[in-house]
């Protein structure tokens, strides 16, 4: 490995991570990120319902990883703001939900660097 080159400094690779739903439900949600200097784009899977989304002023400095995710969900909009601390194959912070013009929700995000194959993701809701 080059030096600079550090897994533990690059965000890029594919990310898993479980949300919990306010009725207590979990899903699956993923994203395929790739990080150029301070630059973070990539695209991010929703587990809820399959969709995908092009992330949003995604950024990484001295570690700290942040990008956000706007979706439709009905006839408004789901913002979602991650925020992490990047730590080898881990990234560890929080995130704010905002449903519309409602208050931001707040909760704890932890995402795990894993296979290629987040796209395949799953949700773990049970009907």
């Amino acid at each position: 490995m080059l030096a600079g080159d550090s897994p533990a400094t690059d965000a890029t690779g594919s990310w898993k991570w479980t949300i919990q739903t306010p009725d207590g439900n979990s899903i699956d949600m993923s994203a395929k990120l790739t990080q150029d200097g301070q630059k973070l784009t990539g695209v991010f899977l929703d587990g809820f319902d399959q969709k995908s989304f092009d992330i949003k002023n995604g950024k990484v400095k001295d570690g700290e990883v942040s990008f956000t995710v706007v979706r439709p969900f009905n006839d408004d909009t789901i913002t979602v703001n991650y925020d992490g601390k990047l730590g080898g194959d881990t990234i560890k912070g929080t995130l704010n939900v905002k449903f519309g013009d409602q208050d931001p929700m707040k909760n704890d995000w932890e995402a795990k660097r894993g296979a290629d194959d987040a796209s395949t993701t799953q949700p773990t809701t049970q009907p």
